[in-house]
């Protein structure tokens, strides 16, 4: 995905009740539209449509979070890339790899930016020598998660 999964997008032009099923949506997913169409005063066919051209415009998307401790994947870490020129060329191989959750292009000491999720230290080594062997990566730098504090995957936006 080039120039970012958001670029393309023009700012949404969300009224008052957009605003308000996107929040209600971002704290429950699964809210039903009977309930969001109580919520924000429409019948439940205007709050289906508008539902639907949120998800069309790309001002929503409609998804599954699990937590990964639950697929056996108990070690995260952050990867921080420095490559030669291939910078594009090295972030769609680390992309490649099942245990890459985020791979973003940096632009300060570190060309590509990666989370990781592992089984165990071992994995986590293994995946870093991987990453390592990839043609074009220079170096890395690996800074293990101790503790999740926040993790939020849709920021209020609506504000």
């Amino acid at each position: 995905m080039r120039h970012g999964q958001f670029s393309g997008l023009r700012p949404a032009d969300l009224d008052e009740t957009d605003r308000t099923l996107v929040r209600i949506l971002q704290a429950d997913g699964r809210t039903p539209v009977a309930e969001l169409a109580r919520t924000v005063g429409l019948s439940h066919a205007a709050t289906r449509q508008r539902l639907n051209r949120l998800i069309q415009e790309r001002i929503v998307a409609v998804g599954t979070m699990t937590h990964p401790g639950t697929h056996g994947l108990h070690r995260s870490a952050i990867v921080g890339i420095r490559c030669d020129s291939r910078t594009r060329s090295v972030a769609e191989n680390v992309s490649k790899l099942d245990e890459a959750y985020y791979v973003v292009t940096g632009m300060g000491a570190y060309d590509l930016i990666v989370e990781v999720m592992a089984r165990d230290d071992a994995h986590l080594i293994d995946l870093v020598a991987s990453i390592r062997s990839i043609t074009g990566v220079l170096s890395t730098d690996v800074t293990m998660i101790a503790e999740t504090t926040k993790w939020v995957y849709a920021p209020d936006f609506t504000g």
